[in-house]
């Protein structure tokens, strides 16, 4: 028996005889941001032509394409992975619209700056430490990495791939080289690059690039894995002189430095594609660097090939990674835990994860946890996920971190018209069992001035809800804004001001949506002469109304953008009823002297509705629609019906004009609006609208108005903007068209936002 297993022993030996004298081969992938990702045309070639890979080291982007590859993807998974759009959106942090939710949003506001303190005994601020939101990538990773991590136990040694990357240890500025843990984590901390993406925290120690301190990790592969070969990509150009006009090439050069490209081993080869240069995050022009590696590589391969005798078939390699995928536990998740918070904190978050009994999926927990990522009472979270072998399931743990108490912000809009206006506003912001906030804001302007003070209540039960009261007052001084009440061109006097309480519930309505119920109780005053000629003697006539108007909505809002959007869906459906008390008190250039009172019960429904289309290349193509309906009778002149009507306003100038012929009890309008992105950041919009009152309000001889006939006129509307979005709002330089106005053409240059406190009827 004994005999036998020796020569059990000799004939296994003898078939392991080429594997143990094989030559073994490491890949080394330098950094280089979004052109690093070219690596994966490397690997491609190497698998096609039967290189086995053996060790893969990687920094920063080679840290993703060496972790994904280690991890049991292949070439072919790594890029369809980052050619996706699911890709794009981790690289700028948008949320995809599946999970936006809209519920936890706060109303917007026109800022272009906020700073956030912590109120203790002092305040503090702290300036943000990255542009790009990692909440997408953070729980890509986690989902991209969970299973290798199970499969190979936190040794790296024991992935598909033996892999090896790097970070610096921002503390100390010196290089870590991570050999085992939580390959997520690596892999995130090495490619977190200065400024664009947060550092993470691994083992209590704050990590960021390792580009910083190694950005081809040569030496590490030698030092770890003594390969008989090493083949390096190398992904940056390093005699390319920083963009004076550029900032950011500028921090690559300083923060990067030289990097030593040397392989250390006797036979090395180092592949160096001409790729084309672009920004950090963006993937312009990935799938073609991509191909450029590949070729080059194929190009350099009679040299690899001489260096490296033994091969390996795709199939075997496709089996070694099928075999290896297979250790890979499905993710479920049973617990999930809290970290951070105190433990009345702990429980709100609880209850908005909503956990089951049962064990959880990943898209089903992935839901919830940007729901708490919405959630502005949270600065950050971040996710880890173990397995519990025991249990075979996974536990999820997150790291929640409160956002400051106290938020500021500054904003509002510039411009060559008249629209100029500041606005300041600052919130405190709490966390218990429940949430609440309380914002107060001013705006200050020719044409616009406004107050308010608000409170919002947040209670995150099964179906969760929020109860939100607000005082407002609001002014608007049409005559500022230069636009003609009646016929003539004499500026004419119009002051609308309000003085609102509002009271209002809301829950979410799908995970873009709410439904909102409540009720606008106020005091509503419009000052106005009934004729453009006036003197400083004169009194203006006085409309007066008291209002009570409970209401119900349907909002959903997708856009990307506050003002100026390209994507995205936006779609309001509004039921209100309104009761008011009309007072007209006449001023000295009105015939008639006597006071009236009258009192206007009205139902109202309003539509809105606009839904950006698949952009086709740098075109992108947004429906719009908009219907008002209404019972509303006309009041006691001219001038007070006109003034209580809905007006039709889809372009940010026409919110500060009184445009008579857009103006309508009842009404529809449909338009296009067409967005060229000829940059990043610059966009051309071409926009065409056209308005189709039902009956519009026809002024007498007497200054009482009357209806006219049923769609006997419509009107358009056309603007053009070139628009750019810079980090703190949109610089457009607009022409604007009005069909029959006064003056039909308008030319404005703006900075900032068009945007004001809800209005009584809004």
């Amino acid at each position: 028996m004994k005999l036998r297993h020796f020569f059990l022993f000799i004939i296994l030996l003898g078939f392991n005889f080429p594997l143990a004298n094989a030559q073994r081969v490491g890949v080394v992938l330098s950094g280089g941001g979004a052109k690093g990702l070219a690596h994966i045309g490397l690997l491609r070639a190497l698998e096609d032509q039967g290189i086995r890979i053996d060790f893969i080291a990687g920094t920063s982007a080679g840290a993703i394409v060496g972790g994904l590859y280690a991890s049991g993807y292949s070439p072919d998974q790594i890029e369809q992975l980052v050619t996706s759009k699911d890709y794009a959106r981790w690289a700028s942090g948008e949320i995809e619209d599946s999970y936006l939710y809209y519920f936890k949003q706060q109303r917007k506001t026109p800022y272009w700056v906020q700073m956030k303190f912590n109120y203790d005994t002092t305040l503090k601020s702290k300036l943000p430490t990255n542009f790009i939101s990692p909440y997408q990538m953070d729980f890509a990773l986690l989902q991209l990495f969970a299973g290798p991590n199970a499969a190979c136990k936190g040794n790296f040694d024991s992935l598909f791939v033996p892999f090896r990357c790097v970070a610096t240890k921002v503390e100390t500025s010196k290089a870590v080289v991570f050999r085992n843990g939580d390959v997520g984590d690596a892999v995130r901390a090495s490619m977190t690059y200065p400024i664009f993406f947060k550092p993470i925290k691994v083992n209590g120690d704050l990590m960021m690039d390792g580009g910083i301190v190694n950005n081809f990790p040569a030496d590490v592969m030698y030092e770890d894995f003594k390969p008989d070969v090493v083949i390096g990509s190398k992904a940056v150009r390093g005699d390319v002189p920083p963009d004076e006009d550029d900032v950011f090439s500028q921090i690559e050069c300083v923060v990067m430095g030289q990097t030593n490209f040397n392989l250390y081993a006797e036979k090395s080869i180092l592949i160096s594609p001409n790729l084309i240069s672009s920004g950090v995050t963006d993937l312009t022009y990935l799938k073609r660097n991509i191909d450029t590696a590949y070729a080059e590589t194929m190009r350099r391969m009679p040299e690899i090939k001489m260096l490296v005798h033994d091969s390996i078939s795709k199939s075997e390699i496709s089996i070694r990674r099928e075999a290896f995928n297979k250790k890979c536990p499905a993710i479920e998740i049973d617990n999930i835990f809290i970290s951070g918070l105190t433990r009345i904190q702990s429980l709100y978050i609880n209850r908005l994860l909503k956990q089951q009994q049962t064990k959880t999926g990943i898209n089903d927990v992935k839901k919830e946890y940007f729901k708490l990522v919405a959630d502005d009472k949270i600065e950050s979270i971040t996710p880890k996920m173990k397995y519990d072998f025991g249990k075979a399931s996974y536990d999820l743990y997150l790291e929640v971190k409160r956002d400051k108490n106290l938020v500021a912000q500054l904003g509002g809009n510039l411009s060559s018209s008249s629209m100029n206006e500041i606005m300041l506003e600052l919130r405190y912001k709490y966390l218990g069992a429940t949430a609440s906030m309380v914002a107060a804001n001013v705006y200050f302007g020719k044409f616009y001035n406004s107050g308010q003070i608000m409170w919002r209540f947040d209670f995150p039960n099964k179906n969760p809800f929020y109860f939100e009261t607000a005082v407002t007052y609001n002014q608007f001084d049409y005559f500022s804004s230069s636009t003609h009440f009646y016929e003539d061109k004499t500026p004419s006097f119009l002051i609308k001001s309000e003085t609102l309480l509002r009271l209002n519930v809301g829950m979410p309505a799908t995970n873009k949506g709410k439904l909102e119920l409540g009720v606008v109780g106020g005091f509503l005053k419009n000052e106005y002469y009934q004729t453009n000629y006036f003197s400083r003697s004169d009194i203006a006539d006085m409309t007066y109304f008291n209002v009570i108007s409970p209401y119900l909505l349907f909002d959903m809002n997708s856009l990307n953008e506050r003002q100026y959007a390209w994507t995205g869906i936006q779609f309001l459906s509004e039921f209100r009823f309104v009761e008011a008390i009309e007072k007209t008190v006449p001023g000295t250039t009105s015939a008639n002297q006597t006071v009236k009172r009258s009192q206007h019960d009205v139902f109202h429904y309003n539509l809105q509705y606009l839904n950006y289309l698949k952009s086709v290349g740098f075109w992108h193509l947004g429906l719009y629609l908009e219907g008002y309906l209404s019972n509303q009778t006309l009041m006691d002149s001219y001038a007070s019906s006109i003034l209580v009507s809905p007006a039709f306003a889809p372009i940010p100038e026409s919110k500060t004009l009184f445009l008579r012929h857009y103006i309508a009890y009842n009404y529809i309008a449909a338009g296009i609006k067409n967005d060229f992105m000829l940059r990043k950041k610059l966009h051309l919009r071409l926009e065409g609208f056209l308005f189709q009152p039902y009956k519009e309000i026809v002024r007498q001889a007497d200054n009482t108005a009357e209806f006219g006939k049923p769609f006997t006129d419509r009107y358009f509307m056309a603007s053009s903007a070139l628009v750019y979005h810079t980090l703190f709002g949109p610089l457009s330089l607009s022409a604007n068209y009005y069909d029959r106005n006064d003056e039909q053409f308008s030319f404005m240059l703006s900075f900032g936002f068009t945007i004001f406190n809800r209005r009584a009827l809004e």
